[in-house]
């Protein structure tokens, strides 16, 4: 997770919801983010994620 949240800094996604549509449109930042394309995490997944840091 924290992988896709630095990804997400980098083409300036702005919000999760946004970053998670591109997680799922797109196989190869899905890769590179350490999740299988057809199981990215769903948007309150990463919130909760982001509360725990």
């Amino acid at each position: 997770m924290l992988q896709a949240l630095l990804l997400a800094a980098d083409p300036g996604i702005q919000s999760i919801t946004r970053l998670v549509s591109h997680l799922k449109s797109s196989e190869v930042l899905a890769i590179v983010s350490g999740f299988d394309p057809a199981e990215v995490p769903g948007v309150s997944t990463f919130y909760d994620f982001m509360r725990r840091l």
